[in-house]
């Protein structure tokens, strides 16, 4: 009878170690995905920088 409270530690144990590594996995996913959308933000605004200037050292 004293194993059946230990089989229940380890499976809740084990089902907390997969959430929290799912939560994590996520977190690390969404902040790679904002880094990429800053990247992308990024070099947008220096290649309109870059016409700008071109366009201003024209003129």
């Amino acid at each position: 009878m004293s194993s059946s409270p230990m089989f229940i530690w380890v499976i809740l144990s084990v089902i907390w170690i997969v959430l929290f590594l799912y939560v994590i996995d996520r977190m690390q996913k969404s902040k790679r995905s904002n880094e990429s959308e800053m990247e992308k933000r990024i070099q947008k605004l220096e290649e309109e920088n870059k016409k700008l200037n071109n366009e201003k050292n024209d003129s």
